[in-house]
């Protein structure tokens, strides 16, 4: 069995459900700043953002090399530091507007995945960040699904016609 990196963005969206689940306990803000359950619900939080980036990263990768047949994410090169900006630029510059925003997704979450992931002066992180980065991640999915369904019927329509 094929491991889906989709399962990521779940596992994110399990995490931020999780926190939003505790956070309910709170009245405000300033009690979940000073509970004890912060560093774990921020860890939380900065996972989430860091596995839904990267879930629909590897999902729009996988796409380019299984669907459009990019060779350069070939097994052999794949996982390098530049594939990230790769496959941000290669969506960005395709003609049609699902591509585009795939690549403006994944831009924006992986800005925000590196803030959560690396910056040595971490902010607070608020389960509605989360929530956008989730709602960008779905985006992303439900794109890529959407152009393969396409391609699908344009290759059928083309196989009739032959």
């Amino acid at each position: 069995m094929t491991f889906r990196f989709s399962d990521y963005v779940q596992l994110a969206i399990s995490l931020k459900d999780d926190i939003q689940a505790l956070g309910d306990q709170f009245e405000n803000q300033d009690a979940k700043r000073t509970n004890i359950g912060l560093g774990s619900s921020q860890s939380r939080l900065r996972t989430a953002i860091s596995r839904a980036y990267y879930g629909a990263f590897r999902e729009a990768s996988s796409f380019m090399l299984d669907v459009d047949g990019d060779r350069h994410l070939s097994d052999n090169a794949r996982n390098k530091a530049d594939d990230h900006q790769y496959v941000i630029d290669q969506f960005k510059r395709k003609g049609d507007a699902l591509r585009r925003g795939i690549g403006e997704a994944l831009f924006d979450m992986r800005k925000r995945r590196n803030q959560v992931d690396y910056d040595l002066l971490p902010q607070y992180i608020s389960p509605p960040e989360v929530a956008h980065v989730l709602g960008s991640a779905k985006l992303v999915l439900d794109n890529l699904e959407t152009l393969r369904l396409k391609i699908n019927e344009r290759r059928e329509k083309q196989q009739t016609r032959q």
